[in-house]
């Protein structure tokens, strides 16, 4: 792993008691989602990132949340055959449970 990679997945565990105790807590969500997003879990960066956009809709940390959200589902637009961030949620869900 790489040193960043390995910080974040350590990282998880604590954003998730942040919000575990303070549910609103905008920063720990949107961090969240930047920990998954590294780790290359979209669905659960995704759902940190929408949970972000919905306590904070017009505030700076939502607009970065939706900006990430843009930027994740252009380069998975320009990189792969999916059409959108969703179906390629979907498409990898597919692919472990075929191995499940």
């Amino acid at each position: 792993l790489s040193a960043g990679l390995d910080k974040s997945l350590k990282a998880i565990p604590y954003f998730e008691k942040s919000i575990e105790m303070n549910p609103v807590f905008v920063f720990a969500y949107y961090n969240l989602g930047l920990c998954y997003l590294q780790a290359l879990d979209f669905a659960k960066m995704k759902e940190a990132m929408k949970n972000v956009i919905q306590l904070d809709p017009n505030g700076e940390t939502g607009r970065m949340a939706k900006a990430q959200l843009q930027r994740v589902e252009n380069t998975i637009k320009s990189s792969t055959t999916s059409v959108s961030l969703d179906d390629h949620i979907n498409q990898m869900r597919l692919f472990e449970n075929a191995f499940q």
